[in-house]
């Protein structure tokens, strides 16, 4: 009966181990400006198939123009 109290306590210790893997790298960081230029220009392409003279006027714009930090 003892063996099998002792086997009960240390169960759970024994499970908990887990191997020793490396870390997954962090992702890069996000480039706002450039994801939203390239969302940008797909809906102006999407619009411009559908209707020639559309245009696409974003708020803010001259700040995706410039590329930078």
């Amino acid at each position: 009966m003892r063996v099998f109290i002792i086997i009960l306590l240390f169960l759970p210790v024994l499970l908990s181990c887990k191997e020793n893997t490396p870390s997954p790298k962090p992702p890069a960081p996000t480039d706002y400006r450039a994801e939203m230029r390239k969302f940008v220009i797909r809906i102006s392409d999407y619009a411009k198939a559908n209707q020639s003279g559309f245009l696409i006027i974003p708020q803010n714009g001259p700040e995706l123009i410039v590329q930078g930090n």
